[in-house]
């Protein structure tokens, strides 16, 4: 374990203590605290989704993915009370604080925590819709 406190029991294999560690050790204090609280709710909204088993262990690429559509597929309300989906670059970039989160982990655990290796590597971000083509208009 390279630079985690004694305190943390190095069987410990609970995605919230990890989620925790992750952001006292490598987000707060060397993000912005705007960034800090994003990345905070980003990883909140996936330790929710994987809350029936809470182990760092157990999750798997299917599982990201499976979160990753979820995003996609609505879990916003919007004022009307109806589910909207969250936009494909939104849903890359909770991704991407996962895929931080879990690099982190597979660098700083007990070898083999995670058994399967990093579950994120092996999840595609969403495809983001073309640009649109703006036409500048004549002098």
């Amino acid at each position: 374990m390279i630079g985690l406190p004694g305190r943390l029991a190095v069987a410990d294999d609970g995605l919230e203590k990890w989620i925790e560690r992750y952001l006292d050790l490598a987000v707060r204090g060397v993000r912005s605290a705007e960034v800090q609280g994003k990345i905070a709710r980003h990883l909140q909204r996936f330790r929710l989704w994987i809350e029936a088993h809470e182990r760092i262990s157990a999750v798997t690429a299917r599982e990201v993915t499976a979160w990753r559509g979820h995003l996609a597929a609505g879990v916003e309300q919007t004022a009307t009370g109806r589910a909207t989906g969250m936009a494909p670059a939104t849903v890359n970039n909770h991704l991407a604080h996962v895929s931080a989160l879990f690099s982190w982990i597979t660098a700083h655990a007990p070898a083999g925590l995670p058994p399967s290796g990093d579950p994120t590597k092996r999840v595609e971000p969403l495809r983001l819709p073309a640009p649109e083509v703006q036409h500048r208009s004549a002098p």
